[in-house]
């Protein structure tokens, strides 16, 4: 179950299915209950890359079964972690000719190594506001921080996530800015981000709450961080701002 947890952080779909089949929800079903709803399952999975493979000899031909779907599960994860064995591998070689990885074990924990790569799990506000350029009005950035001060933890992860598509500040020592641009095309709208230059265009709002309103909405709905995949439905966008201006209207 956690490390299903942790493969739903990059695959949603993929990550809830195996929560799903592993739950007590399931286990309490009847086996013709089960192969009713999952009458096409095969112990096969869908990589990243989207090929699909057999996570055990013949997987495409063999069935899951009630009395086998953990044994998918377990398997379908242990084939998801492993996919990326290779380039991991890779990874570790190129980090032992910058830092030996014997000196690693002497000198770091692994905390120390995660903060020094990826940076603090705990957002710092002061940093924060130290690496942020705006050209927001006065009155507009002070809201704006207020906004952020009155956020929780992962609501701040959340608008991070909007801003680069990273949870957590950049590390120190790179030089890297939040911008806040003005949106000027319209007023009351919904922030816009551009994730590749970590810069939120931020229209002018008429009130604080209606500020705090939107970027809450945009950083929980908005939780892709391109159209790699697909191209932006922009009348979806649109149907998602107008519903909150009515959220915010009957608040």
């Amino acid at each position: 179950i956690k490390l299903a947890k942790i493969l739903k952080q990059y695959d949603k779909t993929a990550g809830q299915c195996l929560q799903y089949l592993a739950s007590d929800e399931v286990k309490e079903m009847g086996e013709k209950e089960f192969a009713d709803v999952n009458n096409h399952s095969r112990f096969e999975t869908t990589l990243s890359n989207r090929q699909k493979v057999e996570i055990t000899p013949a997987g495409s031909k063999k069935k899951v079964s009630l009395g086998s779907r953990l044994e998918f599960v377990r398997l379908s994860l242990r084939t998801r972690f492993e996919e990326a064995k290779k380039q991991m591998s890779a990874l570790r070689s190129g980090f032992d000719e910058v830092f030996p990885l014997a000196l690693v074990s002497i000198l770091l924990s692994w905390t120390d190594v995660e903060r020094l790569v990826c940076g603090d799990q705990q957002i710092n506000i002061d940093r924060m506001k130290k690496i942020t350029k705006s050209r927001l009005p006065r009155e507009q950035i002070r809201w704006f921080w207020k906004c952020i001060e009155s956020f929780t933890e992962n609501e701040r992860q959340a608008f991070l996530m909007f801003a680069w598509g990273c949870k957590r500040l950049p590390t120190p020592g790179i030089d890297m800015k939040l911008e806040l641009s003005p949106r000027s095309d319209l007023k009351d709208a919904m922030p816009l981000s551009h994730t590749c230059y970590f810069e939120v265009e931020m229209p002018a709002y008429s009130s604080e709450a209606l500020m705090r309103s939107r970027l809450l909405y945009a950083i929980q709905n908005c939780v892709s961080i391109d159209d790699d995949d697909e191209n932006v439905d922009r009348e979806e966008w649109l149907h998602l701002e107008n519903s909150a201006n009515e959220n915010f209207n009957n608040a």
